[in-house]
Order: C-alpha cells, then sequence, then structure tokens
C-alpha cells in the first residue's frame, strides 16, 4: 500500500517540480546560493530538486534525501503552514537534534513556528548541519493548502539570511501564484 501511495503522488510532485524550476533558477542566478524545493513525508522532509550553487563548498543534500522537518527551514516553513495533526504527528515523533543549535523543546519549536506564520519566512541557522543556513518560505497550492517549502541555503560565513529571506519570500509568492494558490490575508 505505502508503494501505491508513493507512485501515486509522483505527477502531483513532477509538476511541482517543473513548475518550479524556471523561479528556482532565476533565484539560484540572482543570488548564487543553492536553492532547495522539498515537500513533507509525515515527519521528514523529501528534497525535489536542488540547484546548487556557484563558487561555494557543496552542501550535503541531494535529490530524494531527507531530513527532519523540525531541523531545516524548508520543513519549519511546511510546518508552520500545516494542519494541527501534522505537527502534533512531527511533536509526537520526538525533535531529535542534528546540531547543538536543533530546535528540540516543542514549546520552543511552537513559537518559531508561530513567528513564521507571521513573518512568512523561517530560518535555518545551523540547525540541520554545522555552518548551514538557510531561509525559507512556503510554497501553497490552489487550495490554499501548504505544499512545499523553498529555500536559499548556504555556508554561515557566505549566506545573509536578512538578504536572503526576501528573495525567497518573493519566489515562493511567485511559485504559489502560478499553481493557483490566492494570496493569504
Amino acid at each position: 500500500m505505502r508503494l501505491f501511495e508513493l507512485g501515486s503522488s509522483v505527477p502531483r510532485q513532477r509538476s511541482l517540480a517543473e513548475a518550479a524550476l524556471p523561479i528556482m533558477r532565476d533565484l539560484q542566478q540572482a543570488t548564487g546560493d543553492t536553492v532547495h524545493l522539498a515537500v513533507l513525508d509525515r515527519t521528514e522532509v523529501v528534497y525535489l530538486q536542488i540547484l546548487r550553487g556557484s563558487g561555494t563548498r557543496p552542501l550535503p543534500s541531494r535529490v530524494g534525501g531527507r531530513m527532519p522537518a523540525h531541523a531545516t527551514g524548508v520543513g519549519k516553513a511546511i510546518l508552520a503552514f500545516s494542519p494541527r495533526p501534522v505537527l502534533d504527528a512531527v511533536m509526537a515523533a520526538g525533535l531529535r537534534p542534528r546540531t547543538a543549535r536543533t530546535i528540540v523543546a516543542p514549546g520552543a519549536l511552537r513559537r518559531e513556528l508561530s513567528r513564521i506564520r507571521q513573518a512568512g519566512t523561517a530560518f535555518d541557522r545551523e540547525e540541520s548541519g554545522p555552518g548551514i543556513v538557510c531561509a525559507a518560505s512556503p510554497v501553497f497550492g490552489a487550495d490554499g493548502a501548504v505544499l512545499a517549502g523553498l529555500s536559499l541555503t548556504g555556508w554561515s560565513a557566505r549566506l545573509n539570511l536578512a538578504r536572503a529571506a526576501p528573495a525567497v519570500r518573493t519566489a515562493a509568492l511567485a511559485l504559489s501564484r502560478q499553481l493557483g494558490s490566492v494570496p493569504r490575508q
């Protein structure tokens, strides 16, 4: 049954990745940083598309790779706009640390997700891996539900999160509009 579920989701994810590619290319070319597109699968994010940054040491992420949602910018961007049962399942699975900076206290994660809902942008400040930072925003579908997360990711010595946040937020909004999403009030 699980294989059937996975196979059924492929066309939706393929069309999402295809729609995202031109926007991701523009973002990557404008910033020179790595751009990720990820979706939530239970308590983890799965990377559907990655465009590598130029002139920097490679990041450990890979297409098809998984990371705990609570420890990544794209994961927190998705969780902040997910239905409560989704967040409850993540909390019930346990918030295991990836680094010393990973948010592992349920109350702290809930406060962070509330901040993300207000700002529309999530951050990973070396929570997923030492030296890795990112700014991420949610991508919404035609029904208004969160579909994915889009991020600009790089090394902390190079990527300025304050400058990255508006760029990734704008790209995620453009992709959401392209997918038929109505702007949230």
